[in-house]
């Protein structure tokens, strides 16, 4: 380490005394912006892409077990026996139902799906619902909680009523529009971070919503939480679920969480690939600086080379000093590119100036977290492009000739 920072300042000693610290200033802040603008957008990218998936986490379950009605007696101990074979990697189970409703408020009318709510699920509670974390919290029938942008499209605040009508029970007579409304008090607003769901989510208790759909049972699905909640168990779990009930159970299917937002997370993969790909075109860009400062310096420091080979260094020898001192100097701007492109993230995901359009992106918040591997992939990248250019340039030596510089 400290033969490192003996290199550096060395390096930026020459800097200043020579010709070098000229030529090479605007090489190195050609790197430091390429660099800089490759890693602020692959942190993001990847950041939101972490973000996004977290979100949905806490969302979703990690395995949807779909039948969308009450299944008979025998068929619920079919299902219960398959998943008990999968005790261990499950932590919690939950049956729910999700219907379809209208929520009002005075002027304003929102689509919106009511889902039930049991407060006999600990464990299921504790980590789909961050308002189960209040203490001695219980949902009351006639209170609702509603999603965060579900509740800012209706412009109401915790303590307010709002009407729930149901699609189905609105009719016309000769006096009109009839429909059925019930009145509920929001008991608090809940945020899971993912748009596409706080916009639409509404939680009841679970008796009070069998009320509303009365004989109704249809969009009954059984919720899985898994002990492991990586993608890869939850995708595992389900396929193997699945090729069980294509023999025992052929009306029910199992969807993990990359499966039932497939579509996103490969758009997400693919625009991840290729963003990298793109602005990599922007480190080929400035390794032409690379290319005309050397070719530059060697011109500058032709008589310095006819003496280095009248003392008997090969090409290669003389070709090794000024690679090794311009990968330095490379270097120099790549690790600053580096920590500029870190420091620009951070302060675009902590700042309140602006933030994401929620129904667009999804999510309205990123959370900078950045992988080990990303700053090694750019780290190499750049290097083995600059190297490259490097190299290139300094394929001038063999050119030279002692006789002729020496006339020189």
């Amino acid at each position: 380490m400290k033969g490192v920072l003996a290199l550096y300042w060395v390096t930026l000693k020459r800097l200043k005394s020579s010709s070098w610290g000229k030529n090479s200033l605007f090489m190195i802040i050609g790197i430091i912006i390429a660099v800089g603008t490759l890693t602020l957008s692959m942190i993001l990218f990847e950041s939101y892409e972490k973000t996004l998936v977290n979100a949905f986490k806490v969302a979703q379950p990690d395995i949807l077990i779909n039948h969308n009605y009450m299944l008979t007696e025998g068929n619920q101990e079919e299902l219960e026996s398959i998943l008990d074979a999968y005790k261990s990697e499950i932590m919690a189970i939950e049956q729910k139902q999700r219907i379809s409703v209208i929520i009002n408020r005075g002027d304003s009318n929102k689509p919106a799906y009511i889902e039930s709510f049991s407060e006999d699920n600990t464990n299921f509670n504790q980590l789909m619902y961050s308002f189960t974390k209040q203490k001695d919290f219980h949902l009351s029938d006639n209170e609702i909680i509603l999603g965060e942008y579900l509740a800012k499209e209706l412009n109401v605040q915790v303590g307010e009523e709002v009407n729930v009508i149901i699609p189905s029970s609105i009719r016309y007579s000769i006096f009109g529009l009839v429909k059925k409304a019930e009145k509920f008090l929001v008991r608090d607003i809940e945020r899971t971070g993912l748009y596409e769901i706080d916009v639409y989510r509404a939680i009841v208790n679970k008796s009070r919503v069998e009320l509303l759909v009365g004989d109704n049972d249809s969009g009954i699905s059984t919720y899985l939480l898994l002990n492991d909640r990586s993608q890869d168990n939850s995708r595992l779990v389900a396929g193997e679920l699945n090729r069980i009930f294509m023999n025992r159970l052929p009306q029910v299917q199992a969807f993990d969480l990359i499966s039932k937002n497939s579509v996103i997370f490969s758009a997400l993969s693919l625009q991840k690939v290729m963003i990298f790909l793109i602005l990599c075109i922007i480190v080929i860009v400035a390794s032409f600086n690379v290319i005309s400062t050397v070719s530059t310096i060697i011109i500058e420091k032709i008589n310095e080379i006819g003496i280095l080979m009248t003392l008997g260094l090969k090409r290669k020898e003389i070709k090794f000093i000024y690679f090794t001192f311009s990968l330095i100097l490379a270097h120099i701007g790549i690790v600053i590119g580096l920590i500029l492109g870190y420091g620009s993230a951070y302060w675009l995901t902590s700042q309140d100036y602006f933030s994401l359009k929620g129904d667009i992106y999804f999510i309205d918040k990123i959370l900078i977290n950045p992988s080990a591997l990303m700053f090694l992939t750019i780290y190499i990248t750049t290097i083995f492009v600059i190297s490259t250019t490097i190299f290139l340039s300094l394929r001038n030596i063999n050119k030279l000739e002692i006789i002729s510089i020496m006339r020189q």
